[in-house]
């Protein structure tokens, strides 16, 4: 309606920018909520979106919104390729903060996969198009996502699978000690990063610890769509032999939260 009643045509195409960028955002907090087909219904109002306004970014985010869904269902491959189709999408030169978070997304895919030196080069993609980015400038939505805490939990996980503990451990300690009282999306998905790091280079009292955090954060923004990572947490501290008490409490908690936002435990 917005739309038929404005006849300029650069407004008409800012509206439908704004439109689809709200859309990928409700996008965004279905996944979270567990609402996959409310989610799909409106990725294809994004793609429809960037189709009309010709709008590059807009494609981009189309593509990673899928990405996303193929993620949290474990198809790592198929999020990988959309990923890199949402890359192709989007010149660096539009839009860097897009590029650079797309990159930190490649380098999580890929770590997922365990190609570990690809993980680490698309780090450094990212990080050099985040130094580009202005980010009063960039997309509104570009300064919600990306953050020194994300660049440093993914760097943690790329490390404590690529041998380097020490670096590993100290990446995660930062990101667990600056984020152990906050409670948005991002810092839930930055401290589950930083837990799963820890875990992985043996500090299981530590990645409970950071786990914990990870899971109030959960809760408080209902971000399940961290769940997935959360369980891979929890089945490198159950493995464990003889875990202490910090571990059964994570593990009890994750039960818990998983109850609390509707997921199957």
């Amino acid at each position: 309606m917005l739309l038929d009643a404005v006849g300029d045509e650069q407004q008409r195409r800012e509206l439908t920018i704004t439109g689809g960028e709200s859309s990928y955002l409700a996008t965004c907090c279905d996944v979270d909520l567990g609402n996959l087909a409310g989610a799909l219904d409106l990725l294809d109002t994004v793609a429809a979106a960037a189709r009309t306004a010709a709008d590059p970014v807009l494609a981009a985010m189309a593509a990673d919104g899928q990405s996303h869904y193929q993620a949290f269902q474990g198809h790592h491959h198929r999020a990988l390729e959309l990923i890199e189709q949402a890359r192709t999408a989007c010149p660096p030169s539009v839009s860097p903060g897009t590029v650079a978070y797309l990159w930190l997304r490649t380098a999580e895919e890929q770590a997922c996969l365990g190609h570990l030196s690809k993980a680490a080069r698309a780090w450094e993609e990212s990080e050099e198009q985040y130094e580009c980015t202005d980010l009063e400038s960039d997309r509104n939505w570009v300064r919600l996502w990306l953050s020194r805490d994300c660049f440093e939990s993914v760097r943690a996980v790329i490390y404590s699978t690529t041998g380097q503990q020490k670096k590993g451990a100290e990446n995660a300690e930062r990101v667990a000690t600056r984020l152990a009282r906050r409670d948005g999306k991002t810092d839930a998905i930055a401290l589950v990063n930083a837990a799963l790091a820890q875990a992985r280079i043996g500090l299981f009292n530590a990645a409970a610890a950071t786990g914990l955090c990870a899971l109030r954060a959960m809760r408080a923004a209902e971000a399940c769509g961290c769940l997935p990572r959360a369980q891979e947490v929890a089945v490198l501290l159950a493995g464990q032999d003889g875990r202490g008490a910090k571990v059964t409490v994570f593990l009890r908690d994750l039960d818990r939260t998983k109850k609390q936002l509707g997921m199957p435990l």
